[in-house]
């Protein structure tokens, strides 16, 4: 969307700079050019927005999924992003078969000829009992990461990122039978070294970025940090109480101990700063005041979420689409849903051009004021 900005702004002052070479010759001439409106149409940018899931059980014998994987992603035209949750619990006992690895490039290959950017899952559980579902042996979970990783990288270019490290009910990291830091770092550490560096590798929380990376409370420096910045977050648990459902806890910055989880007041803090340069988002649940809409907003500003499931909790979507957007500017009056969707992510505005003509130079230069009204950066 910046880069379609961009490209009227130039095709503009082209034009701008051939009427004052033609039309004042010798003359220095300083043009506030006219800017439209800002518009509160969806804009359907890349890497942003809402996201529907697409759950695949990789199955033992050769399938074709070309069929099923367009199909069901292309029901949903409007969207950007889709989520694979691809199941591996076939394979718990030892290595994914030729056939298993076949059947997920065909799924993701195919999944890759849509406009969506992908996000990937990779699960052993779908029922909220993954310590019955996961391998027995860590050791499994770290070969089918080095199995699958070929197969991602290959399509780099199309994923967006990937979810969890493989553990815990619905792949949410909880309920695992491996939750020990050491362990949490072990798998973390292997992904980071299979994966094409321009992969973000999501964790479910704050502490647990904290305890992979070994960031604390200062994150200044984060930026500089090549394993921290391919680190993000996810969270499937938003705005679910006061603690988003374990995401939160009551540690206090200051004097929290490491892997403790701290209050909510300064995880949001945490967030404001890390998701800056790495992504989050996730799914919003169980309505209550957490999630009304004005509250939902301010903290969504506050961790830069740039993706939503839109099925769940569609009873929280039902409360903000019954909500009414009370703001100054071109959302005024639109509902809570509408707002929701078109602030994810980045959305970016141009408040006002200035083009200044040096006929003598023949130059002529361009001044932007560009604000992002949205959520999130677009990384």
């Amino acid at each position: 969307m910046l880069i379609i900005l961009l490209a009227a702004v130039i095709v503009f002052a082209a034009g701008m700079m051939f009427f004052l070479r033609s039309s004042h010759e010798g003359w220095v001439s300083s043009v506030r050019a006219e800017v439209p409106e800002e518009i509160n149409d969806a804009l359907s940018n890349p890497n942003r927005g809402i996201y529907y899931i697409y759950e695949y059980m990789i199955p033992e014998e050769p399938t074709n999924y070309e069929w099923v994987v367009q199909e069901r992603l292309n029901a949903h035209p409007y969207t950007r992003l889709a989520l694979l949750e691809l199941n591996l619990a076939n394979f718990s006992g030892g290595d994914i078969t030729a056939e298993g690895i076949a059947n997920l490039e065909g799924i993701i290959s195919d999944a890759s000829k849509t406009d969506k950017g992908l996000i990937l899952r990779f699960l052993y559980d779908r029922s909220g009992k993954a310590i019955e579902s996961e391998p027995k042996n860590i050791s499994i979970i770290l070969r089918h990461m080095e199995q699958v990783a070929p197969v991602i990288n290959a399509y780099e270019s199309h994923v967006y990122g990937l979810q969890g490290l493989f553990i815990g009910d619905w792949g949410e990291m909880h309920g695992s039978r491996y939750s020990l830091p050491e362990e949490y770092r072990l798998l973390a550490k292997r992904l980071l070294k299979v994966l094409d560096e321009n992969i973000m590798i999501a964790v479910r929380t704050p502490a647990q970025w904290r305890m992979i990376t070994g960031y604390t409370g200062d994150i200044s420096n984060v930026g500089n940090s090549m394993i921290a910045k391919r680190f993000a977050l996810y969270n499937d648990g938003m705005l679910g109480n006061e603690y988003d459902t374990g995401t939160y806890g009551g540690a206090k910055k200051e004097t929290a101990k490491p892997g403790e989880i701290w209050l909510r007041s300064d995880e949001l803090w945490f967030q404001s700063q890390l998701c800056m340069s790495v992504t989050n988002g996730g799914e919003v649940i169980i309505p209550n005041v957490f999630n009304d809409f004005e509250n939902a907003v301010q903290d969504f500003r506050k961790m830069h979420v740039s993706y939503l499931n839109i099925d769940y909790d569609k009873k929280v979507w039902d409360k903000w689409e019954l909500a009414e957007v009370e703001e100054p500017g071109v959302f005024n009056g639109t509902n809570g849903k509408y707002y929701m969707e078109t602030h994810l992510g980045y959305r970016y505005v141009i408040r006002s051009c200035v083009l200044d003509y040096v006929s003598s130079k023949d130059t002529l230069a361009v001044s932007l004021d560009i604000e992002n009204v949205g959520f999130a950066p677009a990384y």
